[in-house]
């Protein structure tokens, strides 16, 4: 499997258990929060799903791409830190 499908994969992995976390939570937080966290998770994901792809796109600036990245990665766990 190549490094760009596994990236991809993570990205569905991330998304997808957010927001089965956040389904599965309903009760818990309120509708406001919900909504907030869930905002982030998918335009978190979009972002993540767009560095992916800048990166493997020959002509980009791998600097960037590995900074959008880190922030990314850096924005979700700061969010799980936030909501746990």
């Amino acid at each position: 499997m190549s490094l760009k499908k596994i990236f991809y994969l993570f990205g569905f992995i991330y998304l997808g258990s957010w927001l089965f976390h956040f389904l599965t939570h309903l009760g818990y937080y309120d509708s406001k929060y919900l909504l907030t966290g869930a905002s982030f998770v998918v335009v978190s994901t979009l972002l993540f799903f767009g560095v992916v792809y800048l990166f493997y796109k020959k002509d980009s600036s791998n600097k960037i791409v590995h900074g959008l990245l880190v922030l990314t990665s850096l924005a979700s766990i700061v969010t799980a830190v936030v909501l746990a």
